[in-house]
């Protein structure tokens, strides 16, 4: 009897923990080049400071490790979020090319929702 229990919890938890999203089983950024263009051209940029440049390299970071670097499959989605930075004047315009990488990107992300500790 206490077997027989012992498996219905063990089933039942294995069923709920699968409702769950797991921090391993995130989406990929689905627009990887735009990503990788937005972000090589908000690093190389001056205008960028402070939280803003450690969000851009923790996002570089992250980018790399999920995406890898190399070549370009779609060039101009790339040239796309470099062009994105190319007008980027003020640290407004830089709050809001952010704000954009974080919806399109998954900037901001933090270690705890990343890796889940």
């Amino acid at each position: 009897m206490c077997r027989m229990l012992f498996a219905a919890v063990l089933l039942a938890s294995a069923n709920v923990s699968m409702a769950f999203e797991w921090p391993g089983s995130a989406t990929e950024v689905e627009q990887v080049e735009y990503c990788k263009g937005l972000l090589t051209a908000g690093l190389s940029s001056r205008v960028p400071q402070g939280d803003q440049r450690t969000e851009l390299w923790l996002g570089w970071n992250r980018l790399v490790r999920d995406a890898g670097v190399g070549y370009e499959k779609h060039p101009e989605q790339f040239l796309a979020g470099r062009e994105a930075f190319a007008a980027a004047d003020s640290q407004d315009v830089v709050e809001q090319l952010l704000e954009a990488g974080r919806r399109e990107c998954g900037l901001g992300l933090s270690g705890v929702r990343v890796t889940g500790f």
